[in-house]
């Protein structure tokens, strides 16, 4: 699991180095762009160098805070030395909806994305300002982001029930194919 992959790089980091920056938690209010999508903008400023791990949390206005919906995040823009490495998204109910592959580097821009999350959704990321291991020094760096939430189109889970129906139909539609195959055999067999 990659929340599991995270905390064991935050664990490591924090036993290798003795410079960490300021972690940063944000909430961060979306807006209705229309009747459907929704979306904010986020920054996120680091004064000290070091590694950190940020949390942003994304909500909906009150008449939509159970709405399911599909989502990206996108970061835009970097200012100062400030490198992202790790980018994980949860939904409200703790599932991991989407994070990057590995441990590199995140490029800018990039986009992370998911489908079906449940709001509030919180952004974790892991990264580093300036030197990550070096003494603790005093600079600004800056990385930005949105995040866009539609709930127009969700794409729908098909029940257990569903998957049962499906195969039965396949089920009926073999030995509808088997018995023909057997009717025909036997009758060219008596031709």
């Amino acid at each position: 699991m990659k929340i599991k992959s995270l905390a064991l790089a935050v664990t490591l980091a924090f036993a290798a180095s003795g410079a960490l920056a300021d972690d940063q938690s944000l909430t961060v209010d979306l807006v209705p762009v229309d009747a459907d999508t929704f979306t904010a903008n986020f920054s996120v400023t680091h004064l000290e160098s070091g590694i950190f791990v940020d949390s942003i949390v994304f909500r909906l206005p009150p008449p939509f805070l159970s709405t399911v919906g599909n989502g990206a995040v996108s970061f835009t823009s970097v200012s100062g030395p400030v490198e992202l490495v790790v980018a994980t998204l949860t939904s409200a109910n703790g599932d991991e909806l989407a994070a990057t592959d590995s441990f590199t580097n995140i490029a800018i821009p990039s986009t992370l994305s998911f489908m079906n999350g449940l709001l509030p959704i919180s952004l974790t990321v892991l990264g580093f300002a300036g030197d990550a291991f070096a003494e603790v020094t005093e600079l600004t760096t800056v990385y930005r982001g949105s995040f866009t939430y539609d709930t127009a189109a969700v794409a729908a889970i098909p029940e257990p029930e569903t998957y049962a129906l499906m195969l039965a139909g396949l089920a009926g539609l073999g030995y509808v194919a088997r018995r023909r195959k057997a009717k025909a055999r036997a009758e060219e067999a008596l031709a």
